[in-house]
């Protein structure tokens, strides 16, 4: 299923009465870390090279600064994005869903993974606060549910983000094609991961037989399993192919994790 990256399907194309779409997730690796050489002011002049190589109609970016966001705006110009939360701290990373701007988003949800998600909390045994950003889209062909959240890296608080995730999904139109990206901090297989990819209403992994490990600490090297997801469900939604963006630019990675992209063919459901 592995194949170069593909070109970007700035419309839906006529195949079978839907299109194409192709989606990434990235964790941007927040700006405020104090990573040395690799600080996202020696980093941030190494995306346009590697948007311009790698185009993708839906985004799911995890550890966003208020900072960065501005950026990723200039940088990407042809989409909109939600997921910011309101009034958050100076130091508060976002979980962005940056998406074709001539898209029309009906509606859309910031969340937190606790027990009370409409307001700022976390489970307890989480490290911080995580959240769950999603949104429903149409296209002009096609209507479509996208997400985007990034895991504790405690099991325990996985499972239980997984099962509040699958009930904040419900919350929004039923029976429409669903894509889930995000960095889980857990490998396919995990406990949260088969939570989420089991049962009637469970995703499929997009590189289901096809993962790749994808934090490496910015050094091109993994140090562990593939921990960012994409993840799909819905009636006439397949994998077309998939991958891991893990080439540097200019001798350099954009983040400490390699973006992970999926495309998608859909049949329409407007």
């Amino acid at each position: 299923m592995w194949c170069p990256f593909p070109e970007p399907s700035n419309e839906f194309s006529s195949l079978e009465g839907g299109g194409m779409i192709t989606v990434m997730s990235m964790n941007l690796r927040f700006g405020l870390a104090d990573d040395g050489e690799n600080r996202w002011a020696l980093r941030q002049h190494l995306l346009p090279a590697f948007f311009a190589a790698h185009p993708a109609d839906v985004i799911g970016f995890q550890e966003v600064n208020d900072f960065q966001a501005t950026v990723l705006r200039q940088l990407l110009p042809n989409h909109q994005y939600i997921g910011v939360r309101p009034d958050a701290p100076e130091r508060w990373q976002h979980n962005l869903i940056f998406y074709p701007a001539h898209w029309i988003c009906e509606s859309s949800g910031h969340y937190y993974l606790s027990d009370t998600p409409d307001t700022p909390s976390k489970l307890e045994g989480s490290q911080w606060p995580r959240q769950f950003v999603a949104g429903c889209f149409h296209t002009g062909r096609q209507r479509l549910l996208v997400a985007n959240t990034h895991f504790d890296f405690n099991a325990d608080v996985q499972v239980a983000a997984a099962r509040i995730a699958l009930n904040l999904l419900a919350r929004f139109p039923k029976n429409l094609p669903r894509v889930l990206t995000g960095d889980f901090n857990a490998v396919p297989g995990s406990l949260c991961h088969t939570l989420l990819t089991s049962g009637a209403e469970g995703f499929q992994d997009a590189f289901d037989g096809a993962h790749v490990p994808t934090h490496h600490n910015f050094t091109g090297q993994s140090d562990g399993g593939q921990i960012d997801w994409i993840l799909y469900s819905g009636k006439g939604m397949t994998t077309v192919a998939c991958g891991a963006v893990t080439t540097s630019f200019r001798g350099r990675y954009p983040s400490d994790h390699f973006p992970v992209w999926a495309r998608f063919r859909l049949i329409s459901n407007k």
